[in-house]
């Protein structure tokens, strides 16, 4: 399946829970219930083995044995997104979790920020040739293209970018919604946005910028100490925020140049057609000394002011009064 079969072509909005289940896998359905209603169309875990990925004296290996779900807890976790029509996938941060992973099939794959450079990771996850969606919140465009640009060149029909700053949360002037175009020009590629701001009205900017994919983090309530909670946003925001990227898709519209029938209806009623400014006699030539270009209630049948160029130096078939629209019968070529 490649990424577009999976997405779709609307954004498609990821509820990034994470960690955010402390983990519980209650808490964990609840957070997947909680983005399926709101109007997520996938919900995305981080599967850390901290024993694998990070030395025991670092924080992330403490935050990551506190909130671990067994694989069997988080083969409950997909079901229960299937069953709610939400595509469920995750993060992984080693070649063993890899292939614990997957057993349960998940049909895409999430590399972050922090594991684009992992070439050997990134390597087996490639190999699987599912959709992978990568984020570039740690890398400048020279450490992306090394990591990424042969992947795309074989696999760019399988791959997403998404602009991220790894920073929580980032100032407003940090979040460069411009670089999501950016990565678009460059690689040829979907692009979205990884979000971190805890902002519900940032994602709809980011859509604005040109992102077919959000990722927003969730929680169920975000003045929970640790973990990912202060950067996510709570149900409400997460509606809100799921809301103003329907409507920012709506706002964009096609990028085709052309006017809706009603529009077009409005256009014909409101354009400027021509008429007299004096009283003319049969006979007398068509020039911008006898003829203007007015707006009339109802200009059917009328000449348009468009077509002044092709009908200059006609003359008047009839004798009209001044300010009388003009019609093709009362012009004539001879």
């Amino acid at each position: 399946m490649r990424l577009r079969e999976l997405v779709g072509n609307n954004v498609w909005i990821i509820a990034e829970i994470g960690i955010n289940h402390e983990g519980c896998i209650e808490t964990c359905k609840k957070l997947i219930k909680v983005a399926a209603k709101a109007g997520a169309n996938a919900v995305k875990l981080q599967t850390i083995d901290p024993d694998l990925n990070y030395s025991s004296e670092t924080e992330s290996y403490r935050v990551f044995s506190e909130a671990k779900l067994t694989l069997s807890q988080t083969s409950q976790a997909f079901e229960y997104a299937r069953q709610l029509g939400v595509e469920p996938f995750t993060t992984v941060g080693d070649i063993a979790t890899l292939q614990e992973i997957q057993k349960i099939n998940p049909r895409c794959y999430k590399v972050s920020s922090g594991l684009l450079t992992c070439a050997p990771l990134i390597d087996e996850i490639v190999k699987l040739g599912k959709p992978v969606i990568f984020s570039t919140g740690m890398t400048d465009l020279k450490a992306t293209r090394e990591a990424l640009d042969p992947i795309i060149k074989q696999k760019k029909d399988f791959v997403a970018l998404l602009h991220c700053v790894s920073l929580y949360p980032p100032k407003l002037h940090e979040l460069n919604l411009s670089q999501i175009n950016l990565l678009k020009q460059k690689f040829s590629c979907v692009t979205g946005y990884s979000d971190h701001s805890g902002m519900p009205n940032i994602a709809s900017r980011a859509v604005l910028a040109g992102a077919e994919i959000i990722e927003c983090h969730i929680t169920l309530n975000k003045h929970r100490s640790g973990f990912d909670h202060k950067v996510s946003l709570n149900p409400s925001e997460f509606k809100e925020m799921v809301l103003g990227v329907r409507n920012a898709e709506q706002l964009l519209g096609s990028p085709e140049f052309v006017r809706s029938p009603e529009i077009q209806k409005t256009g014909v009623k409101m354009g400027r057609y021509l008429a007299t400014i004096k009283a003319v006699k049969k006979g007398e030539c068509v020039s911008l000394e006898n003829v203007g270009f007015l707006r009339f209630e109802n200009p059917v049948g009328l000449v348009p002011a468009k077509h002044f160029n092709q009908i200059l130096n006609n003359k008047f078939s009839r004798d009209l009064s001044a300010f009388c629209p003009v019609a093709p019968e009362d012009l004539s070529n001879a």
